[in-house]
């Protein structure tokens, strides 16, 4: 995620007083890093990456050694950050424990797989974790490199239930 989006991230949290936020697909943990230097509201930030090489996933491109570094970078942020959660695992099944204990979320940011069935997967696993007046959000809409993201948002979402800020796709879950 480039700086300038990044910012708008920060000022989406900032704006709602987002305390509760998951980030799905963290990498090296860049956009962590700088919403939890930014955001004084974020009381709980939950970083969730499975940090493995994955068919489903551009990773496939790199070795695990690679990706574990990736995860170290990510890892060493927490003595700075009393607010941050890693969870090393399959965005999926983070989202079942989250259900099983029926947490929720006034954040979402999925920034995962992009390939159009993870993305769905990641939709229909995070959206219900998503509070009331809460957001859910994804990185790289209209990349060119990541249709599957637009078409996915598209598909589940009226145009009008959603909006998009450079490379973001917003969706606020307002009361029906």
């Amino acid at each position: 995620m480039k700086p300038n989006e990044q910012f708008k991230l920060i000022e989406l949290i900032e704006e709602n007083d987002c305390k509760i936020v998951a980030e799905i697909g963290v990498a090296q943990g860049r956009t962590m890093r700088t919403v939890l230097r930014n955001c004084k509201s974020v009381e709980s930030y939950w970083a969730i990456d499975p940090w493995v090489i994955s068919d489903e996933h551009y990773w496939n491109r790199f070795d695990q050694v690679y990706i574990d570094n990736m995860y170290m970078q990510a890892a060493k942020y927490y003595p700075w950050f009393p607010s941050l959660r890693i969870m090393k695992m399959k965005s999926i099944k983070a989202a079942e424990i989250f259900k099983k204990a029926d947490y929720k979320f006034d954040l979402v940011f999925i920034d995962a797989c992009h390939e159009e069935a993870c993305i769905r997967e990641d939709i229909e696993a995070w959206f219900p974790l998503v509070k009331e007046g809460g957001i859910l959000c994804g990185h790289d809409y209209g990349n060119e490199g990541a249709k599957g993201i637009e078409k996915v948002v598209r598909s589940y979402f009226i145009e009008s239930d959603y909006e998009v800020i450079p490379n973001t796709w917003i969706w606020t879950h307002r009361k029906v």
